[in-house]
């Protein structure tokens, strides 16, 4: 018996005590990578408010106890600041002097310093691979892999849209421990300058990042070029009327470098472009020449005010004098309606009014439709009030005659636009602009849209609701419908009301009392939430009597992952049933299966972790991006959103440049594997289209050598006795991180001139385990001659 319980209690330790704990050092990792998100947050919001917070971070955890096994030490993590670079603006001319702007200007100090987060954690069981290093730095939160990788966990704030915010963030953070907290102060934004249209300042972005790491993060930004820099990143911006701002962030009290004050001088001229203001709320106030506004539904009002005049000219239907005259191009991108609109305000040496009007149009060429602002209307704008401009009240007509697509007409389609971008033309003088809502959104809190409760087993179901918008004395109802559709008699007319009279967020409860004898078990039930503009629908799971009932949380993933990878998914299954049973999860990825597992025995209110991988190539080769995770029982399920990239399969691509008038010389063409590819099926192909007559490259076979790799040359492509391009075929032992050379001997440059460039693409012909079209089965570079 003493030889029995040796060995189960060595196996016992050396088995079930590892994976115990390899999968608590994954929940409290999951956790951790929560609280980074949440720093991250903490910083880019006290630098838009000024106010100082204090983020707190789980460095480390503790294992299971145990009678008679032996654990580790538990895990102590790390979490410190490291030495990153500094912020640098290069080629950035004033609009108003013209001399080049650089940090000193918006920040207070000329090349702030800026430093990193990092957290380091201790884990025993999971590898660098599984678990690495969190780091926060730039605006830019990513995870470092074992093999030199990263895995970005947010965009870039850096560049947005026509802004560039320099956001140094300064620290002698170091601690070690269960956890801490990471105060930050800042004062805000200070003064914003704006360049001359058609700028293109370079910004040097202090990071560890590569700059691949950075075109990735700046895809959808205005940007020329993105280069390695000893700082960092040098990234090169395309034309645009820009604007610089700076918010320095310590962790001490106060930061030690406050930018300069807002200047008060006046902007004689707006050149027109985009601001960065968010969807997630629904109105703001711009001071500045230039205004987008986006995902506003259904516009109530769009206010002017605040202005500053200056001199018109008295050219476009506008009297000379002092005012102030506003473009918009209002256009609504669910059913694409566009509506110009212009705003005349001026007034002459005496004082009096020579322009109040309001023109509204479907081209910027018909001003036909024009209303007068009233005198009241029009001083408001000039005054620092603010006059709504699609109220009738604004203006000398008694109604607007919405028939025929007249003015009126006009007023109503920018009423109704529910995908609205709004974005200024041109602006003459300083105006404030600022744009309302006038529908009610409603949002369900995730928690409560999917319920399940046993037959008889509680008095009330309650519904968290946030409404968003602007409502006066509307009503926000619950009712409850059966699988067909039919309101529950005993919910008629409605569970319950909230009478809403706000502007902006209001979250409340409405509560369902059931009459379970008009209910019915094994039923699910709709609450279905409604007001005048929205309606959200949960549902409510009724469990039969004398059964277990499982329901299902996912608790966390290590998404985004490659695709063909692992995705690591963490749930919870919990018995909610009057009965014990055995539940058996299982987890899919858009709707594709993934492997399923049986669990224990479990008791009513009893309930189990489960640490399930799902094989991300079962997903349809088509399908890659933000992606549907579906864990679910026989009773339940549970979704969230997970990413499954493209892989880079081709990663640093080079040619070797050539000399001119060489008859005879060898060339050697590279790249990386960024991923396993399948031998003997798996094809690059190297296009040397480019480079037409001038270089050319002898078609045969033998001329064409790997130097590096286990596959080989073959498909020698020529046409008219030129070679086009050539397949290298994948075998053996090519795996990511091989460098693949193949050498071009033979290669003829007689009728090349000195200074060209030419490009060289490379393909993936054939990958049977990724996606098709992915981003990363092709790039190019390029090689020059001299």
């Amino acid at each position: 018996m003493f030889a029995i319980f040796v060995i189960s209690f060595s196996s016992y330790q050396a088995f079930v005590v590892p994976n115990q704990n390899a999968q608590v050092e994954f929940n409290h990792y999951t956790e951790v990578r929560d609280d980074m998100q949440e720093l991250r947050q903490a910083h880019l919001a006290t630098v838009d408010d000024g106010e100082p917070r204090s983020p707190s971070v789980q460095l480390g955890t503790t294992y299971n106890e145990r009678v008679l096994a032996v654990n580790p030490p538990n895990p102590q993590g790390t979490l410190r600041s490291e030495e990153v670079g500094e912020f640098r603006l290069q080629d950035a001319p004033g609009l108003e002097s013209g001399a080049n702007i650089d940090t000193e200007d918006v920040c207070g100090t000329n090349r702030p310093e800026s430093k990193a987060v990092r957290y380091e954690p201790s884990y025993a069981r999971l590898s660098d691979a599984e678990a690495g290093p969190i780091v926060y730095e730039s605006t830019v939160l990513y995870r470092e892999t074992g093999d030199g990788d990263v895995i970005l966990d947010s965009d870039q704030l850096v560049i947005q849209g026509s802004r560039i915010n320099l956001v140094p963030l300064r620290s002698e953070l170091a601690q070690s421990g269960r956890s801490t907290s990471f105060g930050m102060s800042s004062n805000g934004y200070g003064v914003e300058k704006r360049l001359q249209s058609g700028a293109t300042p370079t910004v040097v972005i202090p990071t560890s990042l590569s700059a691949s790491d950075w075109e990735e993060l700046l895809a959808s930004e205005n940007v020329d070029s993105v280069s390695d820099h000893p700082e960092g990143v040098e990234v090169t911006l395309g034309a645009d009327a820009w604007r610089v701002r700076c918010a320095v962030t310590s962790d001490a009290e106060a930061p030690s470098v406050v930018p300069p004050e807002p200047e008060s001088t006046s902007l004689a001229f707006g050149q027109g472009g985009v601001t960065d203001y968010s969807a997630g709320n629904t109105e703001d106030t711009v001071t500045v020449a230039n205004g987008l506004w986006t995902n506003i539904d259904k516009i109530a009002e769009m206010r002017l005010g605040g202005s500053r005049t200056t001199s018109l000219s008295g050219d476009d239907d506008v009297n000379s004098g002092e005012g102030v005259v506003a473009e918009f191009k209002i256009e609504d991108g669910t059913d694409d309606d566009v509506t110009f609109a212009k705003v005349a305000v001026s007034k002459d040496s005496s004082g009096q009014f020579q322009d109040r009007l309001v023109q509204l149009s479907d081209s910027p060429d018909n001003n036909e439709q024009t209303a007068t602002l009233t005198a009241d209307a029009a001083e408001r704008i000039l005054d620092g009030g603010q006059t709504d401009v699609l109220s009738v009240d604004s203006y000398t007509k008694t109604s607007f005659d919405r028939s025929d697509g007249n003015f009126g007409g006009y007023v109503e389609t920018i009423e109704q636009m529910e995908d609205a971008t709004i974005q200024t033309v041109d602006i003459r003088g300083r105006l404030g602009v600022e744009i309302v809502s006038g529908q009610v959104d409603l949002e369900i809190d995730a928690d409560d849209r999917s319920q399940s409760y046993v037959y008889k087993s509680t008095d009330e179901i309650e519904f968290e609701v946030t409404a968003e918008g602007e409502a006066d004395g509307q009503d926000v109802d619950l009712e409850i419908k059966d699988s067909g559709g039919q309101e529950v008699d005993s919910a008629k007319p409605r569970a319950d009301r909230e009478t809403l009279d706000f502007d902006g967020t209001k979250t409340f409860t409405l509560t369902w009392t059931p009459d379970w004898d008009d209910l019915s078990s094994g039923e699910t039930y709709e609450a279905v939430v409604t007001s005048e503009d929205d309606e959200e629908v949960a549902t409510v799971t009724i469990a039969q009597e004398d059964n277990p009932y499982f329901d299902v949380e996912i608790d966390g993933t290590n998404s985004p992952v490659d695709y063909s990878d692992e995705l690591l998914v963490n749930i919870t299954v919990e018995n909610i049933g009057d009965a014990s049973g055995q539940p058996q999860p299982q987890v899919s990825v858009a709707d594709q299966d993934g492997d399923s597992q049986s669990g224990d025995t479990l008791a009513p209110g009893e309930s189990q972790t489960f640490n399930i991988s799902y094989d991300t190539s079962n997903i349809d080769t088509s399908n890659t991006g933000e992606l549907t995770l579906t864990a679910t029982t026989d009773d339940e399920q549970a979704e969230r959103t997970v990413r499954v990239e493209n892989p880079d399969i081709i990663r640093n691509p080079d040619a070797d440049d050539l000399s001119t008038n060489e008859s005879s010389t060898a060339q050697n063409i590279s790249f990386e594997l960024g991923k396993d590819l399948d031998a003997g099926n798996d094809q690059i192909r190297i296009d040397v289209t480019d480079t037409a007559d001038d270089v050319s490259y002898d078609t045969s076979d033998s001329s064409w050598n790997v130097v590096s790799g286990d596959g080989s040359v073959s498909n020698v492509n020529s046409n008219n006795g030129r070679v086009q391009s050539v397949t290298y075929d994948v075998e053996g032992d090519d795996d990511s991180g091989d460098e693949i050379t193949i050498e071009a001997d033979n290669v003829n440059t007689s009728a090349a001139d000195a200074g060209n460039s030419y490009t060289v693409e490379y393909r993936v012909e054939s990958a049977n385990d990724y996606p098709e079209g992915s981003n990363g089965d092709t790039d190019t570079t390029s090689f020059s001659t001299d």
